[in-house]
Formats: C-alpha cells, structure tokens, sequence
C-alpha cells in the first residue's frame, strides 16, 4: 500500500495492540538482520503526521524477530499506524527516518455508545461476559449426595430394628 520502501518486499509482520492495556507484541519474519541500525516501532497518527517512538528490536539471522513491551508517551487513543523503520543504533532525532520496512494502518476500537443502535465489528463491547465465576456443582453431585444420605439413613433404620428383634 505504498508504506514500505526499504528492504525485503516480502517482509511481513503482525501486531497486538491494546491500549487499555498499554502493550504490543510484534512479530515479523522476512527482515534482513541490522549492523549499527535498528527496527524501531512507531504509532502515528496520520491524519496530522505526528508519530511516537514504541520500541527497537533487531532480527535473528533467519529474517525473524519481534518487540514486547509498554506503550508509553501516548497522548491518546487515536493512532491508526503502526510502521518500522530503520533507524541509526544512536539516534537523537525523536522523528521516523524516511526508511520504512513494514507498515499497516488499522481501525482503532471505539467505546460503545450504550443509546447507539446496533454494533460495528470495529467498536468495543459494552461489557465482557464474566468469565471467573466458579462453577455451580453438577446436579449429579446433589444427586449422589441425596442418595448417599437416603442410603446412610436407610441402613440406620435397618441396624436398629435388627437390633430391636434381638433385644
């Protein structure tokens, strides 16, 4: 889509964001590894061209490699780049080079307007479903028991009127 213009072109990456959360995991393959370079990891906002640096990383000998960590220094939500470029290993300008390798621009999540009809794919959910309730017990547990208690009751009655006709 015109993003990258620097290196292989059939470098590929895939990308895990989530700003609640303030991570990304990154992982990319086909990307030559660097000498006194690194990949660095923006999100940019492109409708008025600002950016902010995420992280640096370098590749394994095989083209492969990958960036965990934070997002910090982020002023809001409304990113909608992702782009890695390669950047001089001692870099003082805070700016991207012109160098991009990979590149991809995405929907952020909106919160749901709870008064909004109907939903897009792209627009958080209200509310999650509660998923760390423990279970209730399987009606073939009070089954047993009701039946271990009747049986248990059952044999008493039994034993004492045995014991009533020897008495």
């Amino acid at each position: 889509t015109g993003l990258s213009n620097t290196g292989a072109p059939d470098a590929r990456g895939e990308a895990e964001l989530s700003f609640a959360e303030a991570t990304i995991k990154l992982d990319v393959r086909g990307l030559s590894p660097l000498r006194n370079e690194t990949y660095t990891v923006w999100l940019a906002k492109s409708s008025i061209n600002t950016s902010v640096s995420v992280g640096s990383f370098n590749t394994a000998a095989d083209g492969t490699g990958g960036y965990t960590g934070r997002l910090s220094g982020l002023n809001s939500y409304d990113y909608d780049l992702l782009i890695i470029t390669i950047e001089p290993s001692a870099d003082a300008d805070p700016a991207p080079t012109a160098r991009r390798s990979i590149g991809g621009f995405f929907t952020p999540l909106k919160k749901q307007d709870d008064s909004a009809a109907g939903s897009a794919s792209d627009v958080q959910p209200a509310a999650l479903p509660n998923t760390g309730d423990q279970l209730p017990e399987p009606a073939i547990s009070s089954r047993r028991a009701v039946a271990g208690a009747l049986f248990l009751v059952g044999g008493l009655s039994l034993y004492a009127s045995v014991r009533r006709r020897r008495a």
